[in-house]
């Protein structure tokens, strides 16, 4: 995917989710559910995602590749992570509220409306009935137990912004060259 993960953002954006499941836990393959269905949801509505993750297609879907490194501990950002969002086994559960700051308020809604559209689903169900019928897994479907990278454009074309996409894929390129070259200006003087 051309956008980049922003981990801070995603960690709140799972935050908000946890914070509107029943104890503040779920299991983490409902998470990385959750958060790339508003991911998707953004993009519908305003070309851009909440996290900026990478997406693969899995055997249970689509999945948020970064964010599920850091959620197995398999990433730079785990520690910092582990702090609000504890992990035990298969589950994930809040233990401090990063806060919002880095969501608009649009984000806090989508994701609001997405934990509360599928609270009814069981994990399994939320893979069967939800993403295993989404086109862009349907395009990209795995082999089992392996990952195959789900593109930008096949992501735009599932939610009908195809004939879109070469436009939002050029502003994403060059707000990724524009946050590269400011961050080297920071690092260099």
């Amino acid at each position: 995917m051309v956008f980049h993960l922003q981990s801070e953002k995603a960690m709140q954006a799972a935050a908000v989710l946890l914070q509107h499941h029943n104890g503040h836990q779920m299991s983490y393959m409902r998470l990385l559910k959750l958060l790339y269905l508003a991911d998707r949801e953004s993009l519908e509505k305003t070309g851009r995602p909440v996290t900026g993750d990478r997406v693969v297609s899995m055997t249970n879907g689509p999945v948020l590749s970064g964010l599920y490194d850091i959620i197995k501990g398999q990433h730079p950002d785990s520690p910092r992570w582990s702090e609000f969002i504890e992990r035990s086994g298969y589950t994930v559960q809040l233990a401090h509220n990063p806060g919002n700051d880095q969501l608009s308020r649009f984000e806090i809604a989508t994701l609001q409306e997405v934990a509360e559209r599928f609270a009814s689903y069981g994990d399994f169900e939320l893979v069967d009935e939800v993403m295993h019928k989404l086109p862009e897994y349907l395009k990209n479907k795995p082999l089992e137990g392996s990952s195959t990278p789900i593109p930008l454009r096949d992501i735009l074309e599932g939610i009908g912004r195809g004939e879109e996409a070469d436009r939002i894929i050029e502003d994403a390129e060059d707000e990724m060259q524009f946050d590269r070259f400011w961050a080297e200006q920071g690092a260099g003087g």
